[in-house]
């Protein structure tokens, strides 16, 4: 219908009329019948049934169509896309079919990113702290007799700081990046003869 339709659309289409002017009771005029059968020429189609020779379809002048009428021109269109796909295949005779065989294929991606980092800090400190301080004293005299005295005194004072101090400073860090993409496909392609 949709080869009638682009072949005899009506004159005044409406959305309730009929796509096509190839309805029953409808009547074609001369012009129609020509662009009909000029549509549907297929040059050396043999004559078959309410078709003649070269896939014409006739229909009596200023006449209703009929459904037989209706029939015969729903046999040509068939006849008429048929031969199209025919003359295709034809051609794909002639040179033949050239197949395109998938046997495995492989599609992979990847992607690793990866850090890290390390700080390590430490710190030792230590403190000694002495004093010292001596105070000494000493006095003598003579025997009852004698009058002279002697007497002395000393101090002594001793003082110890000892600071001691420790670090270590440790700082590690690092990045690895990877990224992979593949994309494998074994094929084979064979040629096909069709004709001898």
């Amino acid at each position: 219908m949709q080869f009638l339709a682009m072949a005899l659309p009506p004159d005044n289409a409406t959305a309730e009329s009929e796509p096509t002017k190839v309805a029953v009771n409808n009547t074609l005029t001369e012009t129609d019948r020509t662009n009909l059968n000029t549509a549907l020429t297929i040059p050396g189609h043999p004559a078959e049934g309410d078709i003649a020779a070269d896939n014409q379809v006739t229909i009596p002048t200023d006449t209703a169509l009929s459904q037989s009428h209706i029939q015969a021109v729903l046999q040509a269109v068939a006849n008429r896309l048929a031969a199209n796909k025919y003359g295709l295949l034809k051609e794909m005779v002639k040179l033949g079919i050239l197949r395109l065989v998938v046997e495995n294929g492989t599609i992979e991606t990847r992607l690793t990113f990866t850090t890290y980092g390390s700080t390590f800090y430490e710190s030792k400190a230590s403190q000694y702290h002495r004093d010292s301080f001596q105070f000494k004293a000493k006095a003598r005299t003579g025997w009852f007799v004698s009058l002279w005295a002697k007497a002395s005194a000393s101090t002594k004072y001793s003082s110890i700081n000892v600071n001691t101090t420790k670090e270590a400073n440790r700082d590690i860090s690092g990045s690895r990046v990877q990224s992979y993409g593949s994309v494998v496909i074994n094929f084979k392609t064979d040629y096909q003869p069709l004709a001898a």
